[in-house]
């Protein structure tokens, strides 16, 4: 591990310059609290950083990161014919909202 960097199991209140894992986490800024606390994602272990406003900050693991729609298996759009699209579902729908219109 790198010098200056803290690894840290406790995830409950974490400062900033500690190692953080991947996940949603609570930041909660003081002295002064100019925000109120917010919740951020972290996609890949990173060192916390500091905040450029008050530079004092706490982050509280929340959980885990949901995989994305796109990902979970009830929500895969079909192509009745080949069984799988090979296109984004968002073009997917994109281009049923086309057809749509067009008919209407």
């Amino acid at each position: 591990m790198a010098a200056g960097i803290k690894d840290n199991h406790d995830t409950h209140s974490m400062p900033p310059g500690m190692l953080a894992p991947a996940g949603i986490y609570v930041v909660t800024h003081r002295d002064p609290a100019h925000t109120e606390p917010h919740e951020v994602r972290i996609a890949a272990p990173m060192v916390l950083p500091e905040c450029n406003i008050c530079g004092r900050v706490r982050f509280s693991r929340k959980g885990d990161i949901t995989p994305p729609i796109e990902d979970c298996e009830f929500f895969r759009l079909a192509s009745p014919a080949v069984g799988r699209l090979n296109t984004t579902p968002r073009q997917y729908w994109k281009t049923s909202l086309a057809k749509f219109r067009r008919r209407s």
